[in-house]
């Protein structure tokens, strides 16, 4: 028992002496390098990750490769990390990693990365045929590398605030080939909070431009900017084209468009939504194209995401013409201006343009009218005045004429001053008193119902009490005339102001010019603009003249303009509206078409930096430069405080309110960001040594498209942009070969990509010193991921003579949602609307053939556009002013007009402001010199000639250059300012003349006399007024080119 037991203990202890050797063997047996391996403390900071080769290349034969990591701490150390971290292979069908051991599958290239912590090592790695192919071949440049890195993104990426956009970084091998390498790269934004790439994905955050980078294996970085967009939910405003219509069933149909504001203005017309609330009054397409359908009142709502506005439409019926006068009493030789007023079925109504009117007399020795609808009275009797306006829709209106020296009831036969002139020291004042004359001996005081302003109120202001009294106040020294305007025009009188500084020391401005704006070359029918009038003076002060400025319109069937300068656009043609103000005149030439271009809003075309390259030392520090915006009318505005900017590299230069700051030497860009438009500038900051850099070499490829969706029929244009080794990007589109592989699906020219036929094909760009970038094609039916949105063009309307030289080459330019813009003259189609007034090739080129008008349209993508053209010789040029006066180093301006047809009665032409086509010839230029926009300088006393030639015709304008000005009448008056008295009594009557520098003498002697009523007054060979029967007169007296009425009321003994 006791051995049997001393057995099992025996066996047991063996048992267990076995299994603590195998035990130890196993905890024992692990090789040395396991042994070594620790765990580095936490404390230890990884700065880079080190390879043991940055490029890879074996053969499939080899098998297997070893590659090693190494860590580079903070504190300086390094250490041995390749079993550490994780190792992945980004294509394991060529290669597959473990542990830093490479095995190869197939030939090709991919990338392997080592993840350790948050730092990431990326290797390229070659896997080649087998091991014969790389010993027979002695050259290793021939080994598939990578030889650059192609993002695919513009130079300038724009999304909304809050979209995602794919982004791609590609490396490009020296065989063509292409691998996707964006989750492998490094990017950084400047400005996170404005937009940054993550997995990828472009992301907009906040409104702004800011610069990105990315950075992959030792590739050199690659820039490119960010521009994030506000989304229609930041857009606090929205503004259509026109807020209320009036519209006949007649008219053709009107069109409406819609833009954004704040922060930048946007064309939205046809990306919200457009309804009526009546389709039975008006009905509205989706592009805001307004039909008048019936009798009524609709508001057409436009919706663009979250806002809303409207438009009112009245369709109406005009029911009479009527006017406030219809029977009108006169004395001979007096003068009534007739109103009329056009109302319409719903109530409103509209003043008429008198010159728009026909007019007739039964008996024109009773009575005449002007083409301006003014009465003048001839003999005593009765007639009738007839107004025809649209005749077709309005019966006229008879006005019944009554010609008589006695008026049944009594009228405003004229109005006077107290005092008729005024002559007032700096800083006083003076009361002034109207009094309205009655044709029955009455007087009334209505200086509280008159209008009052002055010429130049620098000299003396009105301070207009309504019902109270007025006074003028004198200024500064120097001479104006006030004018005072009673019952609606119907009748005025002048008051002469001279104003006299005791010490002669301070003189009143003087105006120099006057400015009109907006310049409104081109109007759409039914548009209605108001015009701001400002006038300039010589210390440099601007004043709003507005509302005392003249205006009249050449032709008012195309444009009408009323007594407060607001214009309306009313049918197809062209007209000149002319502004009168401070004694300066200026002309607005205006064509108006029914069909207009996209945009309504004057477009910035361009922005136009000082500089474009930039080159300062470091030690300068600061440097600044402006910015020009160029609009669709030609027209410049500086908009440098308006725009933003952005610096690509900060560490370079910063850059705010157009002023770059150095920061350190380099080369990098800005790009400069107003509304639409962006413009990129070089700028290099030089150190105090600058050595040369060198030739520059391309480094990286940012092209804006990899793989391209073109719609059937349509273009969808390719940029591509190098960056070179000074840090700045160049467009080098056109400078590439592109070849599509089959040209019959997609054909391709400047990296426009046209769609042929649906299917599929690559097309190849070839970029000296590089393999060329295979770009897969797809041409659908349907509109891909970027579409066409609108067309442009540099040239909205034109005249073109033969004795203008070369033909017009117009440029048009295609706008994609993606805020890409290209230009297109050559790849859309061009015609002409007439042939015989001009052609066009399929270049855009223009050219005259003979006199008429036409327009050359151009169509591309769907959409159309026109020039207007005007081809004829003028009749006649004329200068505005003919003859000019001025003092040494004083200027003024001058407009050549030409016409195009002789005036009518009713002053209508067909002319045209051509003051920018004009050669200026100078006979003495010691005297006085030309801009070549119309300025004319004074330099010495003297007289000269100006001759102005365009179309082969000239005009002369005569100049006089004198020490002092003289002095000239300001007005007369007469004293007393009006007479009631009895039949066969005489009176006498003093005319004073004041002149502009205050002195005012009796020119009675000089003075023309005539009388309305010879049988109820007339004036004596001794200048005294005879009342010779009973009733009312005028007598005219006048002097210098001025004249004034005196009311003469004739009673019985």
């Amino acid at each position: 028992m006791r051995t049997k037991l001393a057995k099992r203990i025996t066996s047991l202890t063996l048992v267990f002496t076995v299994i603590m050797s195998l035990f130890s063997s196993l905890v024992f047996a692990s090789p040395e390098k396991s042994v070594k391996v620790t765990k580095e403390p936490p404390s230890k900071e990884i700065v880079k990750l080190i390879p043991s080769e940055s490029t890879v290349s074996f053969s499939l034969s080899k098998g297997k490769h070893d590659l090693k990591a190494e860590a580079e701490y903070k504190d300086g150390s390094k250490a041995d990390v390749t079993a550490k971290g994780k190792w992945t292979s980004l294509d394991e069908k060529i290669v597959t990693v473990a542990s830093g051991v490479l095995t190869a599958v197939n030939a090709g290239s991919t990338h392997v990365q080592f993840s350790l912590g948050n730092a990431v090592l990326n290797v390229e790695v070659n896997v080649t045929q087998d091991a014969h192919v790389l010993s027979q071949n002695p050259n290793p440049s021939e080994v598939k590398k990578m030889v650059s890195l192609v993002l695919a993104a513009p130079r300038i990426t724009f999304i909304d605030e809050g979209e995602e956009r794919p982004i791609a970084l590609k490396a490009l091998y020296s065989d063509g080939s292409m691998e996707d390498v964006t989750k492998l790269a490094k990017w950084e934004s400047r400005d996170p909070s404005i937009a940054l790439v993550e997995n990828g994905v472009l992301k907009g955050i906040s409104p702004g431009d800011v610069s990105m980078r990315v950075t992959y294996s030792t590739f050199p970085l690659i820039n490119f900017f960010a521009s994030i967009r506000d989304v229609p939910e930041n857009v606090t405003a929205l503004l259509l084209s026109a807020s209320k219509f009036r519209l006949e069933t007649s008219d053709k149909p009107v069109q409406v468009y819609a833009i954004t504001r704040d922060p930048e203005s946007r064309e939205v017309t046809s990306l919200g939504s457009w309804t009526t609330t009546d389709r039975n009054v008006a009905t509205v397409s989706k592009d805001g194209q307004i039909t008048p359908v019936g009798i009524g009142q609709a508001y057409i709502y436009f919706k663009y995401d979250k806002l809303v506005d409207a438009v009112l439409v009245n369709v109406v019926k005009p029911e009479k013409l009527v006017t406030d006068e219809p029977a009108v009493e006169i004395l001979p030789g007096a003068n009534w201006p007739v109103q009329l007023t056009e109302v319409f079925n719903n109530g409103e109504s509209e003043n008429v343009n008198p010159s728009e009117v026909k007019w007739t007399v039964e008996d024109s020795s009773i009575a005449t009218v002007t083409d301006s609808g003014l009465i003048i009275g001839g003999k005593t009797g009765k007639t009738i005045v007839t107004a025809s306006y649209r005749s077709d829709v309005l019966p006229p209106v008879k006005i019944e004429v009554t010609v008589t020296n006695k008026l049944t009831t009594p009228r405003v036969i004229g109005v006077k001053a107290s005092p008729s002139n005024l002559s007032i020291g700096v800083g006083e004042e003076a009361p002034v008193a109207i009094t309205a004359i009655y044709s029955d001996g009455s007087t009334e005081d209505v200086t509280a119902s008159v209008q009052l302003f002055s010429d130049n109120h620098y000299v003396a202001s009105v301070q207009q009490n309504y019902g109270g009294t007025s006074k003028v106040i004198g200024q500064l020294s120097g001479a104006t005339v006030l004018h005072a305007i009673y019952y609606n025009g119907r009748h005025t009188v002048d008051i002469p102001v001279a104003v006299a500084d005791k010490d002669g020391q301070r003189k009143a401005p003087t105006p120099e010019s006057i400015s009109v704006t907006p310049n409104m070359k081109n109007m759409v029918v039914h548009q209605q603009q108001q015009l701001e009038v400002k006038a300039s003076y010589t210390d440099k002060s601007v004043v709003n003249s507005t509302p005392s400025a003249v205006y009249k319109s050449s032709n008012p069937d195309v444009v009408k303009v009323n007594k407060d300068g607001l214009l309306t656009a009313v049918g197809t043609g062209t007209a000149i509206v002319t502004v009168d103000s401070s004694g300066y005149s200026k002309q607005i030439p205006i064509a108006v078409s029914e069909k207009p271009s996209k945009d309504f809003v004057n477009k910035i075309v361009d922005l136009i930096p000082s500089e474009t390259n930039i080159s300062f030392r470091l030690a300068e520090r600061a440097h600044s430069f402006s910015v020009k915006a160029k609009y669709q009318d030609g027209s410049t505005a500086d908009v440098t405080s308006d725009s933003r900017f952005t610096s690509l590299d900060p560490s370079i230069v910063t850059v705010k309110n157009g002023v770059l700051t150095a920061v350190a030497p380099g080369t990098t860009q800005v790009l400069i960001n107003h509304g639409t438009s962006t413009e990129i500038l070089k700028v290099s900051i030089l150190s105090e040594n600058n050595a040369s850099t060198g030739d520059l070499k391309i480094e990286s490829l940012l092209v804006s498209s990899l793989d391209v969706i073109v719609q059937k029929d349509k273009l969808y244009p390719v940029h591509v942009f190098a960056q070179y080794n000074d840090g700045t990007q160049k467009e080098i589109t056109k400078s590439i070969q592109w070849i599509s592989e089959d040209p019959t699906i997609a054909g391709v020219t400047d990296g426009k990509f046209t769609g042929m036929k649906i299917g599929k094909t690559t097309v190849s760009a070839t970029i000296a010193g590089f393999p060329p970038i295979q770009i897969p094609v797809k041409v659908t039916e349907k509109e891909g991921p970027v579409n066409l949105v609108g067309i442009t063009k540099n040239i909205l309307g034109m005249l073109i003579q033969p004795e203008a030289g070369a033909p017009v080459d117009v440029d048009a330019f295609a706008e994609y949602t993606d805020h890409n813009i290209v230009q297109v003259d050559t790849d859309g189609k061009w015609e002409s609307s007439d042939e015989k007034v001009a052609t066009v090739d399929q270049n855009g080129v223009i050219t005259w053939v003979g006199p008429g008008e036409a327009y050359i349209y151009f169509n591309y993508g769907g959409l159309r556009d026109s020039v207007w053209v005007r081809n004829t010789k003028p009749v006649a040029l004329i200068s505005f002013p003919r003859n000019v006066m001025l003092e040494p180093n004083k200027s003024t301006d001058v407009s050549i007009i030409a016409f195009f047809g002789h005036p009518g009665r009713d002053g209508n032409c067909d002319c045209f402001d051509v003051t920018s086509l004009v050669k200026w010839t100078v006979a003495d230029e010691s005297v006085a010199t030309i801009s070549a926009d119309g300025h004319i300088i004074a330099h010495a006393v003297g007289k000269t000639t100006i001759t102005a030639t365009v179309f082969g015709m000239s005009t002369t304008i005569n100049v006089e250059v004198v020490a002092k000005y003289p002095t000239f009448t300001l007005g007369i008056s007469s004293s007393p300012g009006y007479i009631v008295n009895s039949i066969g009594s005489t009176s006498e009557v003093v005319i004073h003349a004041m002149s502009s520098d205050g002195t005012v003498k009796d020119v009675t002697a000089d003075v023309t006399w005539s009388t309305s009523s010879p049988e109820v007054a007339e004036v004596t060979a001794d200048h005294k007024i005879v009342a010779k029967s009973e009733g009312a007169a005028v007598i005219f007296a006048e002097y210098d080119g001025f004249k004034i009425i005196i009311p003469v009321v004739v009673k019985p003994k």
